[in-house]
């Protein structure tokens, strides 16, 4: 009985370090940010759980609900599209990894409806874009 209470404990702790590691995350990833894409600037805004995407020069655009998950490795974010310039992605989820490094957020994801994210930010399925925080 008590090495049940023990490991229980221990998995509520674990899971609150979970959580405090996502909240953390998501408090690095708010505000604007830019990455080069096929030779373009494009631009990334995140608020709270919300992003936003748009690639001046091509029209590329969408806007999603996204979440995280920091307990895996790589850590993962998926998002669903909830608008865009592209019909057929809408409501559809985009399966994604993240990291920081170096000041930069990296993303690598898969285009929306693919039921397997990316195993690495190496990927030639997914589009990785390394971002840098304006």
């Amino acid at each position: 009985m008590k090495t049940m209470l023990i490991l229980f404990a221990a998995g509520i702790l674990a899971a609150f370090a979970v959580k405090d590691s996502a909240d953390s995350d998501l408090k690095r990833m708010q505000g604007e940010w830019t990455a080069i894409d096929d030779e373009e600037t494009v631009v990334m805004v995140v608020a709270k759980n919300n992003l936003e995407y748009r690639n001046p020069k091509t029209g590329e655009w969408f806007k999603a609900e996204f979440s995280l998950d920091p307990s895996t490795s790589p850590k993962q974010i998926n998002a669903m599209i909830k608008e865009g310039a592209i019909d057929e992605f809408k409501g559809k989820e985009s399966l994604g990894i993240y990291r920081f490094a170096d000041g930069r957020l990296e993303i690598a994801a898969c285009r929306p409806g693919e039921t397997e994210g990316p195993k690495d930010f190496d990927d030639p399925r997914c589009r990785r874009l390394e971002f840098t925080h304006d």
